[in-house]
């Protein structure tokens, strides 16, 4: 066996260890708190009872901010459309909106 396929063979371990700590600290767990220390690779590891509650919740107070940021912008853009300020009751979507707007600076040029 040449010097190295031995190398690759006693850095395999190693190389497992280091990605599982890697997977661990992305999920925040420390180097002692895994519960599955005899897991196969490959195999999903069980989470903390409250930690993908706690992330979903996050993840949609964030989502609710980016669309109520969104709609208000697009509210402001439709305002400053000549052809779209007729249309201020009536909800344009978001590509009608978008539309205008290239129409209308396309026709300023």
């Amino acid at each position: 066996m040449d010097q190295s396929m031995q190398y690759q063979q006693e850095m395999a371990p190693l190389q497992a260890q280091r990605q599982q700590q890697q997977r661990d600290q992305d999920f925040g767990e420390s180097d002692g708190d895994s519960d599955d220390d005899d897991d196969q690779p490959g195999q999903k590891r069980a989470r903390k009872s409250g930690e993908l509650p706690d992330r979903k919740e996050k993840h949609k107070v964030v989502e609710q901010k980016r669309r109520e940021k969104t709609k208000e912008l697009l509210a402001d853009l439709q305002d400053l459309l000549p052809n779209t300020e007729d249309a201020g009751a009536t909800n344009l979507t978001m590509n009608t909106v978008l539309q205008c707007a290239i129409d209308f600076l396309t026709q300023r040029q």
